[in-house]
């Protein structure tokens, strides 16, 4: 069968729903317990995972609250810290237990390398699978920015999601509102889209476009969907274009319905991953994981109990707003 895992953040657990039904159970962690512990199923502990993703038979997580990367075994459920140290905030490279982050958030695999959203330290970090060895490739720890530049040189502000394509990272730069690109071979940073500090719903070129608060994005090899979060939105381009157009949801309409297009609404959706055929999406404050079609934009509910109405208006502050986040992992 065909699954998708989702970090449900609030919940503290890791979550794997069945794309042919919906079916969704539990895989590691107790919900509503929070803490630090490796284990099986529900003996291991999670503090507000968000990050999630799958590759060679692994599941690996961005532990964000205790500051870990963790590995889940999905067959068995059974949990292992890769690299930090529990609860312990700093910023240091190494390997496994002498590594330190500061809320780790977004995470994705290529060919054995994770990529890692420092958030709070405002870097992109790289962590070797096989050993935990964690490295920084760009941003300067702690300082806020949006400069483009080499490495260190680089500036964010609250890095979000990222997507490897090839020898290239996609990073969405959630509180500069900008989707900024990294070049592997030289570890330079580029901005794609969007304008620093300058939030909108414009579908204009490069620095005229405009995001607000954009959170997950995810490739299907031919383009790149951006979450635009406290738009409500997704959008995508062709790989490697700055203009992105929409896809599903309408700007600064939230809720919680299915359809085509701008007919669909989401509320401060927030992570998005793919199998090739379709996207899911983390629609946070609706508790739910959607379905889209990119050929159709059609969007239906795969799990979850969508709520609506004046007592579940949207996050204020996207996907930062507080700690009620599901995020769509890959199948």
């Amino acid at each position: 069968e065909s699954y998708v895992y989702v970090a449900d953040s609030a919940n503290h657990v890791i979550r794997r729903v069945t794309i042919a039904d919906g079916t969704t159970e539990t895989l590691a962690g107790n919900p509503g317990e929070r803490g630090y512990a490796d284990g099986r199923g529900t003996a291991a502990r999670f503090y507000s995972p968000y990050g999630i993703a799958f590759d060679a038979g692994r599941l690996y997580v961005a532990d964000t609250l205790n500051n870990l990367i963790r590995t889940i075994d999905p067959d068995t459920g059974t949990v292992d810290t890769l690299a930090g140290v529990p609860k312990r905030t700093g910023f240091v490279d190494g390997s496994g237990r002498e590594a330190r982050f500061n809320q780790p958030i977004g995470i994705a695999v290529g060919e054995g390398v994770l990529f890692v959203s420092d958030s709070v330290n405002q870097t992109i970090r790289r962590v070797d699978a096989a050993n935990g060895r964690v490295t920084t490739i760009a941003g300067g720890v702690g300082k806020t920015g949006a400069d483009d530049g080499k490495g260190p040189a680089a500036r964010f502000h609250q890095p979000f999601g990222i997507a490897v394509d090839g020898d290239r990272l996609f990073v969405s730069d959630t509180w500069n509102h900008t989707i900024r690109v990294i070049t592997l071979d030289d570890n330079t940073v580029t901005t794609l889209a969007g304008l620093a500090g300058e939030k909108g719903f414009v579908f204009g070129r490069g620095e005229w476009a405009r995001f607000n608060d954009p959170a997950g994005v995810a490739s299907d090899g031919k383009r790149l969907f951006v979450v635009d979060s406290s738009n409500h939105a997704v959008r995508a381009a062709a790989l490697g274009e700055d203009y992105f157009l929409p896809v599903a949801g309408k700007a600064a309409e939230f809720g919680a319905v299915d359809g085509y297009g701008g007919a669909a609404r989401f509320s401060s959706p927030g992570g998005i991953a793919g199998d090739g055929h379709e996207l899911f999406i983390a629609d946070t404050d609706n508790h739910a994981i959607r379905r889209l079609s990119p050929a159709t934009g059609e969007v239906r509910l795969l799990a979850g109990g969508v709520e609506t109405g004046p007592d579940h208006a949207p996050s204020p502050r996207g996907p930062y707003a507080r700690g009620e986040r599901l995020r769509a992992g890959p199948c």
